[in-house]
């Protein structure tokens, strides 16, 4: 999502890459030195250096004790690769993530499911030597246990800001994929996953109430007079449209291109919904490109080529890309990545334009700068 801040990413904000391993006299150092500092409060440096020393605790529960770690992204959650003698795998900790483990349970069951029964090409989650998917990983230089998982590499690119008509096309029928699937699929017994009717997915509201300096009360104003806006257009949708999975967070930073296909990855945000409020959530992360309006119409074209299109009122539709503004916004405030929250005055302000030109036209048109 922020994953996700931008694009785990959940994107508005693009993700945190970080450079080669920290050298192990340093790591140690940071840790030792700064073990007292909460988590939310060290420099992004210190963070990096104690979610590596979770990361080896996570791979020694999947039975890896001999393998390079590189961290490969920070921002919501931390993903990292792991070459190890049998293979190359990404380690996800679930740093920001509120999910449940029955959730995690939910993301996994319906991945492996996809692997077998379609032709998407999806992260293949490895199980522990006991045979779980997931690893509650004890993390006291973090302040609480971690959920981790690791899954099996995947090849390629991660298409970004790379896009085209042809890319856009092909993610459009990606996701009709997942449509079609998750319309006919169930969950195990034991797993759950969040219901997107929920504008906030469970949290706070925390840009509506919170007394915080970035968030004067004309600023808090607009955010509350958008949320009613955004509300009412969920209330509207879920109350006539059919819910079942979808990603819930499939922007081109989840995906990777390859000899012109892709594989869908990071599935931590899926969820029970309505298809066109997924389809939304993608459209929101092109709405401010330079070739947004033909990305988006590449987008709808390749789903129409799959499975029908969602019907769905345009001032509706537009409602629902402020919704993911609002769900983002929220977020920040509870993101711990000590880089990301350096950028709390700057994306609130975008937030507050974009929200404003939402209420002043009931289109949704971003800055450029806040994709």
């Amino acid at each position: 999502m922020l994953k996700d801040l931008g694009a785990h990413v959940r994107p508005a904000l693009r993700p945190i890459r970080a450079h080669a391993c920290i050298h192990e006299a340093s790591k140690a150092n940071v840790v030792s030195t700064t073990r007292h500092v909460p988590f939310a409060d060290a420099s992004s440096r210190a963070q990096v250096a104690r979610l590596r020393a979770v990361a080896l605790r996570a791979l020694a529960s999947y039975g890896l004790t001999d393998a390079r770690v590189r961290l490969l992204q920070f921002g919501f959650n931390a993903l990292f690769r792991v070459d190890a003698a049998d293979g190359r795998f990404a380690l996800r900790l679930n740093v920001n993530s509120h999910r449940s483990l029955d959730n995690v349970t939910g993301e996994l069951a319906w991945i492996e499911a996809l692997g077998r029964e379609t032709s998407l090409t999806v992260p293949t989650p490895r199980a522990r030597p006991d045979g779980q998917l997931v690893a509650l990983v004890d993390a006291p230089e973090v302040g609480r246990p971690l959920p981790a998982t690791l899954f099996a590499w995947i090849p390629g690119r991660d298409l970004g800001a790379r896009d085209g008509a042809a890319a856009l096309h092909a993610l459009g029928g990606a996701m009709a994929t997942l449509h079609t699937h998750g319309a006919g699929w169930s969950l195990p017994a034991g797993a759950a996953l969040p219901h997107g009717s929920d504008l906030f997915m469970g949290q706070p509201p925390s840009i509506l109430a919170e007394q915080h300096p970035e968030l004067p009360s004309s600023r808090q104003a607009v955010f509350v007079e958008a949320h009613r806006h955004a509300a009412q257009a969920l209330a509207a949708l879920y109350a006539e449209a059919p819910q079942h999975l979808v990603h819930f967070d499939l922007h081109t930073w989840n995906v990777k291109w390859r000899r012109g296909q892709l594989a869908v990855f990071d599935f931590d945000d899926c969820a029970i919904a309505c298809a066109v409020h997924d389809l939304a959530i993608t459209t929101y992360y092109l709405r401010s490109r330079p070739r947004g309006a033909m990305l988006e119409e590449a987008l709808r074209a390749g789903y129409a080529g799959q499975r029908t299109l969602p019907a769905c009122p345009p001032e509706r539709f537009e409602a629902l890309l402020l919704a993911r503004l609002l769900l983002l916004a929220n977020d920040l405030f509870r993101i711990e990545h000590a880089d990301d929250r350096a950028q709390l005055p700057r994306y609130l302000a975008q937030c507050e334009a974009a929200a404003r030109r939402f209420l002043a036209t009931g289109r949704f048109a971003p800055a450029a700068s806040a994709d």
